[in-house]
């Protein structure tokens, strides 16, 4: 069994088109990610303590990347504007998990 991915980047900010709500993203490599073709189903795994998810999804980095394995997870959502929301993101492949599993805390 290959070890997992890891998280290899993390950036946040706001969504342009959509000011109350905030983006994730986050880049996984290693792991099995490198030999995964991009029309693979990868797919976002996330979960919020509070807030709203609005939308997440998964692409592979550009061919520059790919001997690394590097794919990203974009994650939108509306935070709760009165209590901290924990975010825990992972990559799966039809159910099983590719990579580690990034957590946060994100405060109001």
């Amino acid at each position: 069994m290959l070890p997992l991915g890891r998280v290899v980047a993390t950036r946040t900010g706001s969504v342009p088109y959509a000011p109350k709500q905030r983006r994730f993203v986050v880049e996984f490599a290693g792991g099995e990610l490198p030999t995964l073709a991009g029309e693979q189903p990868v797919a976002a795994n996330v979960a919020l303590t509070s807030g709203k998810l609005v939308r997440t999804y998964v692409e592979p980095l550009p061919m520059q990347e790919k001997s690394k394995g590097a794919w990203r997870m974009f994650i939108d959502f509306e935070p709760d504007t009165a209590k901290p929301a924990d975010l825990r993101a992972a990559l799966q492949l039809r159910g099983v998990t590719l990579t580690e599993t990034f957590v946060t805390t994100i405060r109001p």
